[in-house]
């Protein structure tokens, strides 16, 4: 099969992969992340959520080696000329893909625990990490009046958690509606590449 033969099956599964992703981050902003109600009646709804979105956005960038009908499939499917955008948008957001290449093996739990990658050797952004140590004295507070050691304790323990590069980094609901923002952003580059290859292959179509 032919690159532009391939072509309309790869353009189908990322415009399908890039509306369903758009739909899941709007839910999650708009009903999920500012509503306590929606959490309560729903246990854990906004890490569902949050793992949905970092598992499609594997498949949209083809993040695993076997994924070849999301941006693989599109750098195979292209024209040489565009294939220099798709590796100029990789390099672009390669901490970013790294980032959600690794949560996502996270997720899945399938990666062998000896790999400099494995989600045991990944950590927090400086925002979370804040926000456990403010929750857990607040909690040893409440339970035990204010306890200057278990302070101390809490504050080590997940200061050793900071993550020590972006690459690193577990996603955690206090601060992925940042991530989701840059998610958007690259939704749209990958859609705009995908519909300048649509139009350059109806063009030579038309032409022959």
């Amino acid at each position: 099969m032919t690159p532009q033969e391939s072509f309309p099956d790869v353009f189908r599964v990322i415009l399908d992969l890039s509306s369903t992703i758009s739909k899941k981050i709007d839910d999650y902003k708009n009903n999920i992340e500012n509503n306590p109600s929606i959490k309560r009646a729903f246990y854990n709804i906004d890490f569902v959520y949050m793992h949905s979105i970092v598992l499609d956005m594997g498949k949209l960038l083809s993040v695993n080696n076997n994924d070849r009908s999301g941006l693989r499939g599109l750098e195979k499917s292209s024209p040489d000329k565009f294939k220099k955008d798709i590796r100029i948008f990789r390099d672009k957001y390669k901490d970013v893909i790294e980032k959600i290449k690794s949560n996502r093996n996270r997720i899945i739990s399938h990666v062998d625990i000896s790999d400099e990658g494995h989600f045991s050797k990944m950590g927090f952004s400086e925002k979370e990490v804040n926000k456990k140590v403010t929750d857990l004295n607040d909690h040893f507070t409440f339970l035990y009046g204010l306890n200057k050691s278990l302070v101390e304790s809490s504050i080590e323990h997940w200061n050793k958690l900071r993550s020590e590069s972006i690459r690193t980094e577990r996603y955690s609901p206090s601060d992925f509606s940042k991530e989701v923002d840059i998610f958007i952003i690259m939704i749209r580059e990958i859609v705009s590449i995908s519909y300048k290859i649509n139009v350059c292959y109806c063009e030579k179509t038309r032409l022959k």
